[in-house]
């Protein structure tokens, strides 16, 4: 590996020693493959036609000046938590180009919690390790914040996501599963279309088909002292 190919898109003084290699690999010739070396580290990938969105973990402590550079901090203050540092690049056929790296308060559960739409990333963040609600975000091609749609179910622990159409579907659990259901078809403006209480909670999400959604999970208990359990 040679020092020119390493692209550094994070802080000068990363919080890991990690590089991530990005190729691009022709399927259809015997072209060499294009690689681009990043430093910095990755706890989820999501990837679209044109986009690829690479997020790190960040902590950051206190208020202010942490942000990292080069990157847009979307809210004011962050407390010493988990924070997604979101990177996109473009694709176009066989190049990857660097777009923009945004902070966002807390951390998408997986791949499933993230979309975009007609250039727009929406990004769905549990808040901090405990029950602290989600917050989600819409974020333009640029890296600007279009709206953010804050404490969905709050004092709940998120467990599922899953993006159909201009439809987000959220589960959040406590003692039950608050099913929401959250119009993103104008990102700078989304809203909370009705949320639906059920027993247990879903960890996973599918579309059945335009109408129905299968959600597979746990029923729960009341344990003997008090707390909720898987039943």
């Amino acid at each position: 590996m040679n020092c020119n190919e390493i692209e550094y898109i994070l802080p000068k003084k990363p919080q890991g020693l990690s590089i991530l290699t990005l190729s691009t690999i022709p399927l259809k010739s015997d072209a060499p493959a294009q690689k681009k070396v990043i430093s910095g580290d990755a706890s989820q990938f999501f990837m679209t036609k044109g986009s690829l969105y690479i997020v790190s973990s960040f902590w950051k402590d206190g208020a202010g000046d942490s942000c990292p550079p080069g990157a847009y901090c979307l809210m004011p203050i962050f407390r010493s938590e988990q924070n997604a540092l979101i990177h996109r690049f473009s694709t176009n056929k066989s190049t990857i180009q660097y777009e923009y790296s945004v902070l966002t308060p807390g951390m998408p559960l997986s791949q499933y919690a993230m979309n975009e739409k007609d250039g727009v990333l929406f990004t769905a963040n549990q808040k901090g390790w405990t029950t602290n609600g989600v917050d989600i975000f819409a974020i333009d091609a640029t890296g600007k914040l279009l709206s953010k749609l804050e404490n969905v179910g709050e004092n709940e622990r998120f467990q599922a996501a899953r993006y159909i159409g201009d439809r987000l579907y959220l589960v959040t659990f406590q003692q039950v599963d608050p099913f929401f259901v959250i119009d993103t078809k104008n990102p700078n403006a989304m809203t909370i279309l009705g949320e639906l209480k059920l027993p247990g909670y879903s960890m996973y999400l599918h579309p059945y088909d335009a109408t129905h959604l299968i959600g597979i999970g746990y029923d729960t208990k009341t344990s003997q002292w008090g707390g909720t359990i898987n039943g």
